[in-house]
């Protein structure tokens, strides 16, 4: 039979081989918060690529690069469809034209243009 002191002496064995696990899980950081010199979480880096996964990326490559091709073989065509489509008020289109040429994506505020508008004919006109 165990004593009472026998089963009192294995918990504070145990609990003492816990408490040297838990001081060496324990990730050091500095006062700003950056990690101690040999404290750093090791990462073990980007995970190896199958073969699978590696014909799967290739094959996307391929396609995406065709896509582009071909896209670009059929640019000036669209271009003067797309033009047409502007001009006659399509917003889409407008839209469109305005996100490839960058329109309204500048960090700047847009020069202000000085526009003199005369009412008076359209007042003699309609009275």
């Amino acid at each position: 039979m165990t004593t009472e002191k026998q089963i009192e002496a294995n918990r504070e064995n145990a609990n003492f081989q816990n408490s040297q696990k838990a001081e060496k899980s324990v990730i050091k950081r500095g006062e700003r918060g950056k990690f101690l010199k040999g404290h750093a979480p090791k990462s073990p880096g980007a995970p190896k690529l199958t073969a699978e996964q590696k014909m799967i990326r290739r094959t996307v490559r391929e396609l995406i690069e065709e896509y582009e091709e071909s896209l670009a073989e059929s640019l000036p065509q669209l271009s003067s469809v797309l033009k047409k489509k502007a001009l006659e008020g399509d917003i889409g289109a407008i839209k469109e034209i305005h996100d490839v040429i960058g329109a309204g994506k500048s960090k700047t505020a847009p020069p202000i243009v000085p526009i003199q508008i005369n009412f008076q004919e359209e007042r003699e006109k309609y009275g």
